[in-house]
């Protein structure tokens, strides 16, 4: 819940924050802009990244919690929702000869999640690419995001991301050649081709909205699941497999303070 309400407190502050962004389009019109606007906004946008893959690394966790050893990969204590995501790819294994009381709510958690997780259409490869930003965002920085700002005929300006990473524009300059015709459809689908079919303000909203759909699928079906496992033994699988992953380090102190 506290990384879901991070990801709303940022998404909202990233909102706020882009309209006082520069472009072109507010000094045609004779608007203001916060000169520091466009880099708190890509703050905003990296702390939203980070805070919901934090949540569905969280789930994992539950998950691993309630169904130990039977989703390939998933260990408690790692945050590998990843594991659940390479699942949900596979097809579900035939329930086995003798059944266990985790099968159903095992049943009913791949279910609920395979059908957001492994989206088709135009919302294919939502989470992959999700998780390539978070991650160049939390290793390189949030400068590293080329944007691309796209007008109406106000001219209102909108701000788009490419959907891969390098992305290198510049590839495609080239000395001018008289001789070479221009091609006028180049523009047009290579930005088709390369950016999500968005603005980033739509696309940060709907990407709230794809993992809270996630985490909803998920928590209800571990909530039913914790009504009928909480008076069993306690879990010593999951207990040695999170105390076998513990780390520790010699570090006490700083010695120039």
């Amino acid at each position: 819940m506290e990384t879901l309400q991070d990801a709303d407190l940022q998404v909202r502050s990233f909102i706020e924050v882009q309209k006082d962004a520069y472009d072109v389009g507010k000094k045609i019109r004779g608007e203001t802009w916060d000169p520091s606007a466009d880099a708190r906004a890509r703050r905003h946008f990296r702390d939203l990244l980070i805070a919901l893959q934090s949540s569905l690394d969280t789930l994992g966790d539950l998950a691993a919690l309630f169904f130990t050893g039977l989703i390939p990969g998933l260990q408690l204590g790692r945050a590998q929702f990843v594991s659940i995501e390479k699942w949900l790819k596979m097809p579900l294994p035939p329930t086995r000869a003798i059944a266990t009381p985790y099968d159903k709510p095992l049943q009913l958690f791949y279910e609920g999640l395979r059908p957001i997780v492994c989206s088709t259409n135009s919302e294919r490869d939502w989470l992959p690419l999700m998780r390539l930003f978070r991650n160049k965002a939390a290793h390189l920085g949030q400068p590293l995001f080329r944007q691309v700002g796209l007008h109406d005929a106000t001219p209102r300006f909108y701000t788009f991301i490419p959907r891969q990473w390098p992305y290198i524009w510049e590839r495609h300059i080239k000395p001018h050649d008289p001789a070479s015709p221009i091609d006028p459809d180049f523009w047009p689908k290579f930005l088709l081709e390369t950016l999500i079919h968005q603005d980033i303000v739509a696309y940060s909203l709907g990407l709230r909205r794809k993992v809270q759909d996630v985490i909803s699928a998920g928590i209800s079906v571990l909530v039913d699941t914790f009504g009928f496992v909480e008076g069993f033994a306690t879990n010593q699988e999951a207990l040695g497999g999170l105390e076998s992953s513990s780390q520790a380090y010699a570090f006490e102190y700083f010695t120039n303070t």
